[in-house]
């Protein structure tokens, strides 16, 4: 047998096992052995190579590594029972919410959020709340479990199908027990919250099939123009109060309608999304803004998709600084490979469309749409949104990170859609790794009750960096955010100055709410 130690030339992701002898080691050697080791190992996580250098930050680092730990601790002793990042989400959100580490993660400037599609982003509540109490809004019970929602000038004389009518939700609200009742009505049909998601949805299908039928109810309301602007500044304000100053949404830009039902074009319905920025803008002086990415399903004609690429040049044209570029959502697994659109999608790209392509959703290792990950990748994808299947192509993976094309990782997404059960088993954990280029993002909060951006964050640190994690990982993800993002050279630079001097309020703010656990961190007594 053989005995090794780990000799350190520099850096410490610069470290080999050098057999050295065939004598045991002593005690003290085999301690030195594994202290260099677990060093080297630590410094390969996202982050790692960051050097905490502020007295404040090395402060805030050992406050929340305590809290960590504290949260560790009691998920070893419990066998995982009382460790939230272990369950899923629907039944750990209440703990989380109740969490010190998550708290600061709430806390922190997190820059961008990159991954966001429309009528999932919003808060359902704000929407089954409130937008449902506009003027000449209708509602059809289309099966026992579809509820259908569109305004209308005057009552339809006809139903949304052969055996169910529109009817006011005005004189709903009037005629029900009380407002509460409908509220919470609504509130169900929007949202995939639920305290069984094992029963309501358990694979991949059944709870693609539940999210699709969400997204018809939500969008019949935020599909209407008044509602659509509401309904997004409210989102940039979610963004905002969670730490969040900049955002790139994806939507499909279609049946977004006025009173007169007159549909808008996608270039109106994009200006709408921009003025709304702008309005935003004006009133928050300090969030740095927003860009879109045209995202139609995939489960359109190629000729109907070459008409969308051309809408998304006239779109590029007209919007060059707040349209991103191009992508296509939609179940992946019984979507069109972006294969099947090879001729229309190489003519975007002649004419200078950015992609974001959806690639990877998927557990169907080997199969066509596992290939989804080679074409985005061929096709110059800027980032991978979600490159669940990522690691199953090795060679791709390793080109993807030469080019440094970001992967868009949507840990409780990823859950609830039913791709993994326990994230401490994404398969992120190994691009965290690896030194793959990352970013967390949050995919359809609304949909499942999540923060924008916080809880997403706090599941990929706490379940899937693991354990040693630190700061300096949370710090890498808000500057990720940034340099992945679809903003230019020069908006990056000011967006990242900007996040600095958050930052450095950031460190301040920890220190004092956290001042007896400040005090104990620096020695002092209590």
């Amino acid at each position: 047998m053989k005995w090794g130690t780990l000799l350190s030339f520099g850096c410490a992701a610069m470290q080999f096992l050098i057999p050295y002898t065939n004598a045991v080691p002593t005690v003290d050697e085999y301690m030195q052995s594994r202290s260099t080791a677990m060093q080297a190992d630590d410094a390969t996580i996202l982050g790692g190579s960051m050097t905490l250098s502020d007295s404040r930050e090395i402060l805030v680092n050992s406050i929340l590594m305590t809290l960590k730990d504290k949260e560790y601790e009691e998920g070893l002793d419990s066998n995982g029972r009382f460790f939230a990042a272990a369950q899923h989400f629907f039944h750990s959100k209440a703990a989380i919410d109740g969490s010190n580490v998550f708290k600061i993660i709430k806390m922190m400037p997190k820059g961008a959020g990159l991954h966001m599609h429309d009528a999932t982003v919003g808060d359902v509540q704000y929407i089954a709340h409130n937008l449902t109490r506009e003027e000449n809004l209708y509602y059809c019970v289309q099966g026992w479990d579809h509820l259908l929602f569109h305004f209308f000038e005057t009552q339809p004389t006809e139903g949304c199908s052969e055996t169910s009518q529109w009817k006011s939700v005005a004189r709903l609200r009037q005629d029900a027990s009380s407002d509460e009742f409908v509220d919470n009505w609504f509130l169900s049909s929007m949202s995939m919250v639920t305290p069984t998601p094992e029963v309501a949805y358990p694979d991949t299908n059944a709870a693609w099939d539940l999210f699709e039928k969400k997204i018809t109810t939500i969008s019949g309301v935020i599909n209407y123009e008044k509602a659509l602007k509401d309904n997004y500044y409210q989102i940039l304000q979610q963004h905002y109060d969670d730490n969040v100053m900049y955002v790139e949404m994806r939507g499909l830009l279609s049946s977004v309608y006025k009173l007169n039902q007159e549909e808008l074009t996608t270039l109106d319905a994009l200006t709408l999304y921009k003025e709304t920025t702008d309005e935003f803008v004006r009133d928050h002086p300090d969030f740095w803004g927003a860009k879109y990415i045209y995202a139609p399903h995939r489960f359109h004609s190629p000729d109907s998709l070459q008409e969308m690429i051309n809408n998304a040049s006239t779109m590029k044209s007209t919007y060059p600084d707040y349209f991103a570029g191009f992508d296509l959502v939609g179940q992946e697994d019984k979507g069109t490979p972006l294969l099947g659109f090879l001729p229309q999608l190489l003519d975007a790209a002649s004419k200078d469309i950015k992609f974001f392509f959806h690639s990877g959703e998927t557990d169907w290792h080997g199969t066509q749409i596992d290939e989804n990950v080679i074409d985005a990748a061929l096709l110059n994808t800027t980032r991978f949104a979600h490159g669940y299947a990522l690691h199953s192509h090795p060679h791709i993976y390793e080109m993807a990170k030469r080019n440094n094309i970001a992967t868009e990782v949507c840990p409780i997404s990823n859950q609830v859609l039913r791709l993994v059960e326990d994230l401490r088993n994404h398969p992120a954990t190994n691009y965290l790794r690896e030194g793959f280029p990352v970013v967390v993002a949050s995919d359809g909060p609304g949909m499942w009750g999540a923060a924008a951006l916080s809880h997403d964050w706090y599941m990929a640190f706490m379940a899937i960096a693991g354990k040693r994690a630190d700061l300096r990982f949370l710090k890498q993800l808000a500057t990720n955010s940034i340099r992945y993002s679809a903003m230019n050279s020069v908006e990056q630079a000011e967006a990242l100055g900007k996040w600095e001097v958050q930052w450095d309020d950031f460190l301040n703010k920890v220190i004092q709410e956290f001042s007896t656990l400040s005090d104990a961190c620096m020695g002092n007594e209590v």
